[in-house]
């Protein structure tokens, strides 16, 4: 069951991805790199917004519920019974549910960090409305730990944006997912078995039978 997923202090977190191959996974993907180290250094730096795309994989997704209560205007979080946004001094409000996950990512360089996804991601990462995702967590149900699950060890292109916060008087470095690419590896990987396939059929027979134990072989130290 998916539920043994959950870690003792309620956090969903999966098995760690096999890094044994992993710079041959992002070579293969031919994007540029661009740290989270290099982004964290930056926004010290410069004390200022840092926007950068980075190659990473999903590796944990924290227990808190997966949306808040925010102003119809500015998304701002508010009170679920606010007639009045403080932000953008709108009256009258009805404040709705808007997305809100905390996960943790890992680059090619082992390098952890905590990023932020808004409703902005969901559909592109999850193919769900908030509605929809707010309604499998309240309802425990195992398609919530699939859709966790599924985007897992499993190696995007994130564009983030990341900033320095003021949390508990003191400064802090947080992150926002911006906007996340379809799967970069397995996109990679489809398009790689389409092009020995085409090979294999201008091939002798022979050749074929070789040419696909080696596919196989590539493949299986992939997974």
């Amino acid at each position: 069951m998916l539920k043994k997923c959950k870690r003792e202090d309620g956090n969903y977190e999966f098995d760690k991805p096999n890094f044994k191959n992993l710079n041959k996974i992002f070579e293969v993907t031919q994007f540029p790199r661009y740290s989270i180290q290099e982004m964290t250094k930056n926004i010290h730096l410069t004390n200022q917004d840092v926007y950068g795309y980075v190659t990473a994989f999903f590796i944990l997704f924290r227990k808190e519920v997966c949306y808040y209560y925010g102003c119809p205007t500015c998304k701002i979080s508010v009170e679920e019974t606010a007639h009045k946004c403080k932000h953008c001094n709108r009256d009258k409000i009805n404040p709705i549910k808007y997305f809100k996950l905390i996960a943790t990512i890992q680059d090619s360089s082992n390098q952890q960090e905590s990023v932020i996804l808004f409703d902005d991601v969901l559909d592109d990462l999850f193919g769900k409305t908030t509605d929809k995702m707010v309604a499998m967590q309240t309802n425990d149900t195992d398609d919530f730990y699939n859709c966790l699950k599924a985007k897992t060890c499993v190696l995007f292109k994130m564009d983030l944006k990341g900033k320095q916060e003021l949390y508990k008087d003191s400064y802090r470095t947080a992150f926002i997912l911006r906007k996340v690419s379809k799967p970069l590896y397995k996109v990679k990987q489809k398009y790689f078995i389409k092009q020995f396939v085409y090979i294999l059929r201008q091939l002798p027979d022979f050749n074929k039978y070789i040419l696909a134990f080696s596919l196989y072989l590539i493949i299986s130290k992939h997974k």
